[in-house]
This record gives structure tokens, C-alpha cells and sequence, in this order.
């Protein structure tokens, strides 16, 4: 998939529609249609969009009540390669998770997510990506602009959710608590995080829970370099928590 098109999750019966990752099947973007080999795809030249806005009709995060309200759902054994993910909008209730998750929802499910760019997705928890009781591996990925009208304006991590994060980058996302991304009960299996960097964190109210990174109940394992925040908030706050 690529030559700069944009795939809209059109459907039929409501906001519940979404693209579906699949176990076992990887999924390319970034072709611009004269590659001979898939090494040479430029996810970055050739974007490859996958949206949640079925009228074409956005503006920042209006006009958005019709979008679905995950632009795509994870599967264990599942890749998704070269992407650009945008105008998700999980408004939705929490006891079947369309609340979390604007961008990608992960149910019990741990695919593995690189080169990818979760852009202007909003949410309940975890505008960019929800992950609940699930583990994906995010690598060379990037969160940018996304909402949370709660907690984790990027990330949610949720209910013995471990993601590993390689070279993960945070800009821009806002959120009640959390602008970054959220950690809760992730139990004894860490949360790993390596080179990760979070630049321009704000929260919708400057309050003391304005930090890029927050842990509750949860391991963190920090390798490589670590880039917080550098406008007055703290990049991370902890309670009960248990650091590596």
C-alpha cells in the first residue's frame, strides 16, 4: 500500500467498523509503486493513511462524531509496517472498550507495530493506542497531536498491558492525566522502554498530574536514552510502583 493514498474505514453498521490486523499476516505501507524489492519503500515519502474519518469532513477534532471509533484493531502475530493512523474518535462506553483506543485497540492481542505515525486520534483513554491486557512491540513509532479525555493521551496501558517501546516518540499529546501515555496495573511484568523520547507535552488542565509518563501498580524497565519533557512538568510520576 502506498502512493500517497488514504484509506477511509467506510462501513455500514455505525462507528464500530475498523481495519482488523490478523495473526500471522504483515501488512506494508510506504510503496510508491516502482520499488522492485520492499526494501525499497519510504514510509515517510509515500504515506500511507489509515482513517477513521468516513466524510472526509475534519477539522482538528471536529466534525468527527461520525468516525469510527477504532481506526484499526490488533491480533497477536499480526504486523503493521509503514502507516500513518489518524481521526480515530472513541467516544464511545467502556464496557465494550469503544471508549479507548482512538487510533489502535488492543483486546488480549499483542501484534508488533513499526514505522508508524498515530496522528490526531482522540479517545476516553489512550487517544493514540489502547492496550488492555495486551503486550504489543512498538518500534521506530511516533505519537503525535493525539487526545485523551482522561487518561493517556498517547498511550493507555491497562489491566497486565507490558508493551516494549524501542525508539517510541511522544509529541504533542494531550490528555487529563497523563499527556503521554498511562500505566496501570501492568503487574510484574515490566514495561519496557528504550530510547524514547517525549517533547511538548501539555495537558488540558495544568494540573499536579501533568506529567508525560504515569505509573500506577506497574513495572517500568528504562534501557538506552530517555528524553523527557523540558517545559516545567514532570516527566513522570509514580505510586506504587515498582522502577527498573
Amino acid at each position: 500500500m502506498g502512493d500517497g493514498r488514504n484509506l477511509q474505514a467506510h462501513y455500514r453498521n455505525g462507528s464500530h467498523r475498523h481495519f482488523s490486523t490478523k495473526n500471522g499476516v504483515v501488512v506494508y505501507g510506504g510503496f510508491g509503486g516502482t520499488e522492485a524489492a520492499r526494501g525499497q519503500r519510504n514510509p515517510t515519502i509515500n504515506l500511507t493513511t489509515l482513517s477513521g474519518d468516513s466524510n472526509g469532513d475534519d477539522v482538528g477534532f471536529t466534525n468527527n462524531s461520525e468516525n469510527v471509533y477504532h481506526v484499526v484493531t490488533g491480533a497477536t502475530g499480526a504486523t503493521l509496517d509503514g502507516f500513518t493512523i489518524t481521526a480515530g474518535n472513541a467516544n464511545g462506553i467502556y464496557a465494550n472498550h469503544s471508549d479507548s483506543g482512538g487510533g489502535m485497540l488492543n483486546y488480549t492481542s499483542n501484534p508488533t507495530v513499526t514505522n508508524t505515525t498515530f496522528s490526531g486520534n482522540s479517545a476516553d483513554f489512550g487517544g493514540g493506542m489502547e492496550n488492555f491486557s495486551s503486550s504489543p512491540r512498538l518500534t521506530n513509532v511516533t505519537f503525535s497531536s493525539n487526545l485523551a479525555t482522561s487518561t493517556g493521551g498517547g498511550v493507555s496501558n491497562e489491566n497486565l498491558s507490558s508493551p516494549i517501546l524501542v525508539n517510541v516518540t511522544f509529541i504533542g499529546n494531550v490528555a487529563i492525566f497523563s499527556g503521554g501515555m498511562s500505566n496501570s496495573e501492568s503487574g510484574n511484568n515490566p514495561i519496557i522502554l528504550t530510547n524514547v523520547t517525549s517533547l511538548v507535552i501539555r495537558q488540558v488542565k495544568a494540573a499536579e498530574w501533568a506529567t508525560t509518563l504515569a505509573i500506577r501498580r506497574s513495572a517500568i524497565r528504562f534501557s538506552g536514552e530517555i528524553r523527557p519533557a523540558k517545559v516545567g512538568r514532570r516527566f513522570l510520576t509514580s505510586w506504587r510502583a515498582h522502577l527498573y
